[in-house]
């Protein structure tokens, strides 16, 4: 049984969309746990400093760009969690 060029046309096409997707999903989780790590480290500069929530986060984007790393990764130093890469 042969294979028509047009089904392994659109099996490409379908390969290369999964591939995309995984990628995209890959990305989504990595910015999720980003997110959920940075909102620990706010809530416990909240409770360290005695501040509002946007007050914490400011600090810790102060310190973020103070230290020259990122927020999620000082976020993750903060809580002693480990990011995804």
């Amino acid at each position: 049984m042969s294979v028509k060029a047009s089904d392994s046309g659109e099996r490409a096409k379908l390969t290369n969309l999964v591939g995309w997707q995984r990628c995209e999903l890959d990305r989504m989780r990595s910015e999720a746990a980003a997110r959920s790590v940075t909102d620990v480290a706010t809530g416990m500069l909240m409770e360290r400093l005695g501040c509002s929530a946007a007050e914490a986060r400011q600090q810790l984007d102060s310190l973020s760009s103070a230290s020259g790393v990122n927020t999620a990764d000082l976020a993750a130093e903060i809580t002693g969690q480990h990011l995804p890469r």
